[in-house]
């Protein structure tokens, strides 16, 4: 079971390069395994992170098609947010999700400084915050959902 679920890890970050929403719906059935493999993961952990991957959902159904269809941007933040994973995995796991949000806000900032996305955003601007939320919210939960399952494993390459 343990290799399934690092399996859907894997998939989940790798899928997030992608789209960040089916990357939190894997990211979700590794957590749900986890929690079935006796992991640490409590049952108000699962129903949280269930709420947060539907509100996430949801917002992808309410977004504009323009929106959607624009992807620019999500390498920018999803590689902030890879790296602030990773980063905070390594420096201290307790604080890596507040580490995801601060890289990510830096990707998608770094996104809005070149010539396109200035052009496509008009950065600062409130279209700006608006894409940052539509395309980072997402990022923001599957790869929190991946460090909690991972680090919730009984195994010994997690921490």
């Amino acid at each position: 079971m343990e290799t399934l679920i690092i399996v859907l890890l894997i998939a989940s970050l790798v899928v997030c390069f992608l789209s960040a929403t089916i990357a939190g719906i894997v990211a979700y059935a590794a957590l749900l395994l986890t929690f079935f493999a006796g992991g640490s993961i409590s049952v108000s952990t699962l129903i949280f992170w269930g709420v947060a991957l539907a509100i996430v959902v949801a917002l992808r159904l309410m977004l504009p098609a323009t929106i959607n269809a624009h992807h620019e941007g999500s390498l920018y933040i999803t590689a902030g947010g890879v790296g602030g994973l990773f980063i905070g995995i390594a420096v201290f796991p307790t604080a890596t999700p507040a580490v995801i949000i601060v890289a990510a806000v830096l990707g998608a900032l770094a996104y809005a400084t070149t010539p396109g996305g200035r052009q496509t955003l008009g950065f600062p601007s409130r279209k700006a915050v608006n894409y940052l939320c539509a395309k980072g919210l997402p990022v923001i939960v599957a790869l929190t959902m991946i460090v909690i399952s991972f680090v919730s494993l009984r195994h010994p390459l997690s921490l």
